[in-house]
């Protein structure tokens, strides 16, 4: 799913989801606390928690994250209290978020996905618009090694589109332009 924005007139219920297992870091590990700091960055960015699941494994699960049985769970607690999002306090991969989407009907983000959604919020000009965008498409992917098969103008235009429709114009016009020339990019945003 693409729609990954928290949407500005309504407000996203979402599940928060962690996993404690004992392979983690410290920094890559959930707690109830990281929950708790997790439920106050799903406010920043507009949401209301609805629900919190925490689940201790050795490991992930390379395809669940979090395994069949607590991905039943979530289902029926994302249901059970109208979840239109659920956030998870791990990073996940594409295909994790992917079978997660999926499997409970309903858009996934991880934490750093909250993150930059909060910063694209408050961007206010066409170019901090369209670099939160960029920035975006290559956390989604790059951090897998999927860099070089990502369309970032697509991802860029889609995002852009939802948050100002008048900008959609800006980055039509300069997605065909090579990230090399973002001096050229910059100077056509001032000129907004």
């Amino acid at each position: 799913m693409e729609d990954w924005m928290l949407d500005d007139m309504e407000t996203e219920r979402a599940v928060l989801v962690g996993l404690h297992a004992s392979v983690f870091k410290e920094d890559e590990d959930a707690s109830w606390e990281t929950l708790d700091e997790l439920e106050a960055l799903l406010e920043t960015a507009g949401g209301e928690c609805v629900g919190k699941m925490l689940q201790t494994r050795n490991a992930p699960d390379a395809h669940t994250f979090i395994g069949e049985g607590k991905l039943q769970e979530l289902v029926t607690l994302a249901r059970d209290n109208d979840a239109t999002l659920i956030v998870f306090d791990n990073e996940l991969s594409p295909s994790q978020m992917r079978v997660l989407e999926e499997a409970t009907g309903r858009t996934v983000l991880d934490r750093s996905a909250l993150i930059l959604d909060i910063f694209a919020q408050r961007a206010r000009t066409g170019e901090g618009i369209y670099s939160f965008a960029v920035l975006r498409a290559i956390e989604k992917a790059g951090k897998h090694g999927e860099l070089l098969g990502v369309d970032i103008s697509k991802t860029a235009l889609q995002y852009a589109s939802k948050r100002s429709p008048d900008f959609t114009l800006c980055v039509a016009s300069c997605a065909h332009l090579p990230m090399r020339n973002k001096d050229r990019i910059s100077s056509f945003f001032g000129q907004r």
